[in-house]
């Protein structure tokens, strides 16, 4: 847009030096021309630097945003890395026996991609890091479901009733899914400290 109010502006200025030397206009007629160029070419190149400096502006808020989003980012990449790790997480006793195949027990806990959602939803990042954010995000979101659900059958009191089939497959999908989410997490964070 810039480069288009430039060359307007230096069109302009040509034509009229054109027209001064090759054809004799009268002095009346001199004055307004000189003031009627003079203004125009003005407002064009005045135009031209406002958005020079609104775009210079622009790209450096982004810049800024970028490198603190990057930088949550990668907090929460690191936070949720550690949440999914089998060492680092919680245990809890089953006392009633509803889950004896889960693995080492596991109390799963709930991850949130918020940081990973906006980073995803702004237009700072390449589209392929944005979609793969997006990807891992609702990956994320379909896994705390999951846990939802083990956490109702594990502790759900229904006399008569054994969910043990029910939570031995929903426990193989959360692994699945937890491995998934590791090997997502991974992936986007060496992209993001590549750079």
């Amino acid at each position: 847009m810039k480069f288009r109010f430039t060359v307007l502006a230096l069109a302009l200025l040509a034509i009229w030096s054109f027209v001064l030397h090759w054809f004799p206009i009268p002095d009346k007629w001199m004055n307004w021309g000189h003031t009627a160029v003079s203004a125009v070419a003005s407002i064009l190149l005045g135009l031209m630097a406002a958005i020079y400096v609104y775009e210079y502006q622009k790209s450096d808020a982004e810049n800024e945003k970028r490198a603190q989003l990057k930088i949550l980012l990668l907090a929460e990449l690191k936070s949720t890395v550690e949440s999914l790790t089998i060492s680092d997480i919680r245990y809890f006793k089953d006392r009633q026996g509803i889950a004896p195949n889960l693995p080492h027990d596991i109390f799963y806990e709930n991850i949130q991609p918020l940081i990973l959602e906006e980073a995803g939803r702004t237009n700072l990042f390449e589209t392929e890091k944005s979609a793969q954010m997006l990807r891992l995000a609702r990956l994320m979101r379909t896994y705390n479901s999951e846990v939802g659900n083990i956490h109702s059958l594990i502790f759900l009191r229904v006399p008569g009733y054994n969910p043990q089939a029910l939570v031995d497959i929903i426990g193989k999908q959360i692994e699945l899914m937890r491995q998934k989410i590791l090997a997502e997490t991974n992936l986007l964070q060496k992209g993001l400290e590549k750079k």
